[in-house]
């Protein structure tokens, strides 16, 4: 008899597990192209000057369509400094802890529109910010994960530059036929741009600055409309990036 329960028990055991240990839901750091253990905590380092991002792949291992949203939490945030997100193909304000918006992921299919960013504002030192992916239709469906975001000086501009550098909010923005930059950067700088990437991160568009102080349009009309990042470029460095929408 006791031979018989636990051979009833080792079955149910074997046939149940693998139900268990399904995850609806799981994560890919796009990143480091690398997936996400559920609950864990993945690091991104970048400038002070920068907008430093953490992009996310949601996969929907399950066999049902599931509308996704998410919520954000600041585990511990540096003073000073700013974080916000982009999903199902909007941005939203730092103030925003729940997307408004949906995202319908079919079976077996995943979406790749998820970007957190961080705005250090010149501070250093990290703050910790966790993304809680979830199913609509069942909250307790879902999948989280902490992302440490650090911020370092560049390591070939002096920390006493940092006052120098004026790189104004390009204007407009959106944009649709040209992007107008203006700048102020030490005169010491040896090799200055401004860089449009696109969200793969290709560069279509480098503008070389001959001066320490000036203004300059850049062309946008061969762009298709889409998320864009320029960049101030000093020395080699990607010293200050933020975003540019492109909407002709």
């Amino acid at each position: 008899m006791q031979k018989k329960i636990l051979l009833f028990l080792i079955i149910l055991l074997i046939f149940n597990t693998p139900i268990l240990l399904t995850q609806n839901l799981s994560l890919f750091n796009l990143n480091s192209n690398a997936p996400i253990i559920n609950g864990s905590i993945i690091s991104v380092t970048g400038d002070t000057g920068t907008i430093i991002f953490q992009k996310i792949q949601i996969i929907n291992n399950s066999n049902s369509t599931k509308l996704i949203k998410v919520k954000k939490n600041e585990v511990s945030v540096i003073s000073g400094t700013s974080n916000s997100f982009c999903f199902a193909g909007e941005c939203y304000t730092p103030s925003t802890l729940i997307s408004p918006d949906v995202v319908t992921i079919a079976p077996g299919l995943s979406d790749t529109t998820f970007e957190g960013e961080y705005r250090p504002y010149s501070n250093t030192g990290t703050s910790t910010i966790a993304y809680v992916f979830f199913d609509v239709l069942n909250p307790a469906d879902s999948v989280y994960v902490k992302v440490a975001y650090t911020s370092v000086f560049p390591s070939n501009i002096k920390e006493n530059k940092i006052s120098r550098i004026d790189f104004p909010p390009v204007y407009p923005n959106p944009a649709n036929l040209t992007a107008n930059f203006s700048w102020l950067i030490p005169s010491n700088v040896s090799e200055a741009s401004i860089v449009i990437r696109n969200l793969l991160g290709k560069i279509v568009s480098e503008t070389l600055l001959e001066n320490s102080v000036g203004k300059i349009s850049v062309d946008l009309r061969d762009l298709p409309d889409g998320i864009y990042f320029y960049s101030l470029i000093l020395n080699g460095n990607s010293f200050i990036t933020r975003k540019l929408i492109i909407k002709h």
